[in-house]
Parts: C-alpha cells; structure tokens; sequence
C-alpha cells in the first residue's frame, strides 16, 4: 500500500497537459482489432484499463506496437483461433463489455477474468442476448466465459444500467451480413454511445439513430477501414481541475481538451456554470442546484465535492453503485471525515455545504480512481493537510495524476 501526503496550499498554478480520453482509446484499439490493415492512434494515454483493452486484442490476433504515446494495431484477417483464449480485464468495464459480443465472432469460446469487484457489475443485459441465441455464457465469481454467434437480437435493448452495452453490440452488427435495427430503451450515458458512432465512422462503419423512434440501424456486410487517429484530452479528468479552479480561482491552465468533443463529462462546464451566477464582483450561488448525472455517472464524485461549496442535490445516481467501488458509499465515508454528513433522500442524494470543520483522519480511496481524486480536490479546495491511502488506484486511468498536481505547486510527500 502507498500513501501520498498533500501540504496545504493556497499558491497553486500552472498548467497541465491531460490524459488522452480513456472512452475514446477503448473504442479506437478495440475498432483496430476488426480492421485488416494497420490503424495508428497518436497522444494515447497508457493507463492499467488502456493496457487491459491492449493486451486483450492481442490475445484476440492483433499485433499491438506502443512506441511512447503512439499505439499500431494491425487487425485480424479472420476469427479463427489456434486455441483457446484467457483475457484478463483486471478492473475493466469497458474491456470486458466491450469484447464480450465481439467474442462470438470467433471459432471458440473465450474465457474473461478479472478482479472480483469486475464481476459484480451487472452482465444482465448480454446474458439475456446469449441465452436468446442458445450461445455460451457462463458465469463465475471471478470469471465469464463466452462463444458461439448472435444472431438475432429480440426485444429492446436495456440501456438503464450501462450504454456499454449498446456500444459493445455495435461493433459486431457492423459485420453481420444483414442489416440490424437495435431497439433500445432507457439509455444512460447516452453521449456514449454517439460516441461510439462517431468512433466507428471513423474506420467506415455507418451506423444511423433516429432519436424519435430510439431505434439504432446497423448496416451489415460492412468492413473496418484502418485509420490514424490523434487522441484528445479527457474531460472526466478535467472536471476535477475545473471544481478546483472554480472553488479556488487557482490559475490553471489545462491543454488538450477538444471544444468540439462529444465526451459527455464536458457538462461539467455547464454545470458549472449553472452552479455560480456571475455579478458584479461577486458570485451569485444557485441554492437550489440539483444536479442529474443520469449520462454522466464518472462525474458523481467530484460533482459531490463542488456541492459542498454551497450544498445542493444530486439525483439519478443509481448507477454510482456499480463501479470500481460503490461510489454513494465510498463518498459519503470520506465527505463525513471532514464532517459533511451526506444524506438520500428518495432519488436524490443531499450534500450540504461544508462548515469548515478540520479532516478527522485519513483519506481512502477505496481502490476507486475517481474517488481518490475527487478527495484530493476535497482536501485542496479546502486547505487541509491530508494523507491519502492507496493512490495506486489511479493507475487506473491517470498515472500521472500526482505528478500533474506538483507541476501546478501542490506540494507532497510519498511513502511506501
């Protein structure tokens, strides 16, 4: 276990160069699986999920090269495998989710393992697809094993718990050779899957929505063309930086967002906007800020930091539950360390404001990427002194976190 002290600071400034969007690098590596041809993707981040998605393709047939930040994929030629195939995930939604549909495209059945905490999350949504198709799905406590071919997909698609769910279809319809028309229902993290769209055409691959009818139509007989594409920054990440800029007036600089994104953290900007009213030399603070993270689930944690600005609610936040930790729980244990005491009202999560009270112990992260780094903020925004357990967690998706933080002036200290 390490752990990382953080000084207080009020002299804090910079500029930071982000991580690539770990949502974007998911989809381009596993799209580049399908592609006959070789697919560059520049500015990749590598994180722990990235390596998981990499090492995956590869056990798939890819050839991977990851020179820096420059990933080459060159894609299968075909489905068939000379044996049978274990992909470890670790702590991978995405990789896991993502690859399940695309295993039935190949000749034998493959076998996911993880951590435990990745077998939690609910699967309920392919399992129904599978057993429709009398293919294999087989689940255990530490692993899910899967083959055979899906070839129908009856009834609406349940998007309620993850959109991931309607990417990882997306990416096997395309292939198929007749056209599929995707029902879905109750999308969450709808900006998602447009970006999942979005990803696909850039490799060819035409996929059309019509938003009134919440029907998907998937062209068949269609085939991935390689690409090189340039990652962009990740607004999940961002946000942090954005609470504490906007808490703080800290002056910092972040580089390489793309304006134009269609990641579904840049709400985050609204949000923001939306929480302080600009007046003449002063803020203007919205009381009755209630905040839906129905599409944007990643930003839970932070969003609850910035509401202990001034207090304020969140709701649809059902889907906090199923992450790497639960995110409710992790957050509330770690806001009442400084003595904000969270409370759920119904559908709604209340967080008050905070009244200054001193950190009482210290900071865990619950081996949740997101929560360490929202009770960073937490600890900066408000000027106390902390001592964070198992930071490794943000190796998950921001390894450079901490090394992002010094260059701004947050002063550490680390132990082993």
């Amino acid at each position: 276990m390490s752990r990382i002290k953080i000084f207080s600071n009020n002299n804090i400034g910079g500029t930071i160069n982000l991580p690539a969007s770990k949502s974007i690098l998911h989809r381009l590596i596993v799209a580049s699986l399908l592609t006959e041809g070789t697919s560059i993707i520049n500015d990749a981040t590598i994180s722990d999920d990235i390596l998981a998605t990499i090492n995956a393709v590869r056990q798939l047939g890819a050839k991977v090269e990851v020179n820096g930040s420059t990933i080459r994929i060159t894609g299968i030629s075909d489905f068939n495998l000379q044996e049978d195939v274990v992909i470890d995930c670790g702590e991978s939604g995405s990789t896991l989710r993502f690859l399940i549909p695309i295993c039935t495209l190949f000749n034998r059945n493959i076998k996911f393992i993880g951590k435990e905490s990745l077998f939690v999350r609910p699967l309920d949504v392919y399992e129904d697809v599978f057993r429709y198709n009398n293919a294999t799905f087989i689940k255990e406590k530490d692993s899910l094993t899967v083959g055979g071919e899906i070839k129908e997909i009856k009834g609406a698609i349940d998007g309620s718990i993850s959109s991931q769910f309607i990417s990882g279809l997306l990416f096997v319809l395309a292939l198929k050779d007749h056209d599929t028309v995707l029902r879905v229902k109750s999308i969450q993290s709808k900006p998602y899957v447009f970006l999942t769209i979005e990803v696909l055409k850039c490799f060819g691959i035409r996929v059309d929505y019509n938003h009134r009818l919440r029907r998907l139509k998937v062209y068949g007989n269609q085939k991935y063309k390689p690409t090189v594409e340039e990652s962009s920054g990740d607004y999940s990440h961002a946000a942090n930086f954005f609470v504490l800029r906007a808490l703080t007036n800290a002056k910092i600089n972040l580089v390489g967002l793309n304006p134009l994104s269609l990641q579904g953290d840049k709400q985050i900007i609204s949000i923001i906007d939306s929480y302080f009213q600009t007046m003449p030399f002063s803020l203007k603070i919205n009381k009755e800020t209630v905040i839906d993270v129905k599409h944007i689930p990643d930003l839970g944690p932070i969003l609850m930091v910035l509401l202990t600005h001034h207090g304020g609610y969140i709701k649809n936040f059902r889907r906090l539950i199923y992450k790497e930790s639960n995110r409710v729980l992790s957050m509330t244990e770690e806001l009442r360390k400084f003595g904000v005491v969270v409370k759920e009202l119904g559908k709604k999560i209340y967080i008050p404001k905070y009244n200054g009270e001193a950190l009482h112990g210290e900071i865990d992260s619950h081996n949740d990427h997101r929560v360490l780094m929202a009770m960073v903020m937490m600890a900066l925004i408000y000027n106390q002194e902390a001592i964070i357990n198992d930071v490794e967690a943000v190796n998950k998706s921001y390894p450079n976190f901490f090394n992002d933080l010094e260059k701004i002036g947050v002063k550490l200290e680390r132990y082993e």
